[in-house]
């Protein structure tokens, strides 16, 4: 049976209304471009279920927290223009404070170890960082990191929304990953996360040639603010481009008489 064209009209109208989401901010519109902050779903807020309980959580009696990323915690004033040879001590310093005040590795990541955080802050430079990394008191931050980790049962949803990555692995690599994370009695994801915690060393990282292949990193949606002053959410498609320059007249190929 096939629904008439105001059906599909219909459809495609409460599809798109679907798409849109309540937005508390006044500014006026940006153009949407690489340089400015990533804005994903996951950060807006719902209009169903911005500030209303789960049923599980109705069952309960469980009043949910404010679900946002602003920080609670209290840090020393330091300056990042500090003496270099101090930076070191400085950002372990900081991170025993956070240490004290929260029991979430993503909060403690986000605060000391994240692209705004006191490391970034104190290292602004990538060869800077390298550097850090080498030093002991980095190896001192994994060890607070990891012990943090080892008692943390709490959500990654409730400190901060999540993001999801696609890596594509030859079967190997995939099949050893997944030993190792059973051999240290973890999970892929916390197997993953452990991975992705280490430093990265220079001297082991290829360098790529040619464009880079894959989805670009940041969102795959515009975001554009309605007259109404609502959020309107478009998935981005990006053309194939071709190898070939298709501008380019074609000819053709004589054909050979036998």
């Amino acid at each position: 049976m096939t629904s008439s064209p105001s059906q599909r009209d219909s459809s495609q109208t409460s599809r798109q209304a679907s798409l849109e989401i309540a937005s508390d901010s006044g500014s006026s519109d940006n153009e949407a471009s690489d340089n400015n902050a990533a804005i994903y779903a996951s950060d807006l807020p719902s209009k169903k279920s911005a500030g209303r309980p789960s049923s599980t959580q109705k069952k309960r009696g469980v009043v949910p927290e404010a679900d946002s990323t602003a920080s609670d915690i209290v840090l020393s004033p330091y300056d990042p223009e500090m003496p270099y040879e101090e930076r070191a001590e400085m950002a372990l310093k900081l991170a025993a404070e956070v240490f004290a005040q929260t029991g979430s590795w993503v909060v403690f990541y986000r605060e000391i170890m994240g692209c705004d955080g006191v490391v970034w802050k104190l290292f602004p430079e990538a060869a800077q960082r390298r550097h850090f990394e080498a030093s002991p008191e980095f190896a001192e931050l994994l060890e607070i990191m990891t012990s943090i980790r080892s008692q943390d049962r709490s959500k990654t949803s409730l400190h901060e929304p999540e993001r999801m990555i696609t890596v594509r692995l030859p079967r190997t690599m995939h099949a050893t990953c997944v030993a190792e994370a059973s051999e240290l009695g973890l999970s892929i994801n916390n197997y993953c996360l452990t991975k992705l915690l280490q430093p990265i060393n220079k001297r082991f990282t290829p360098i790529e040639s040619g464009p880079r292949r894959g989805r670009r990193p940041g969102p795959q949606i515009q975001v554009e603010k309605t007259k109404d002053g609502e959020i309107s959410m478009q998935r981005i498609r990006v053309p194939a481009k071709s190898s070939k320059d298709s501008s380019a007249p074609k000819t053709k190929r004589p054909r050979t008489q036998k």
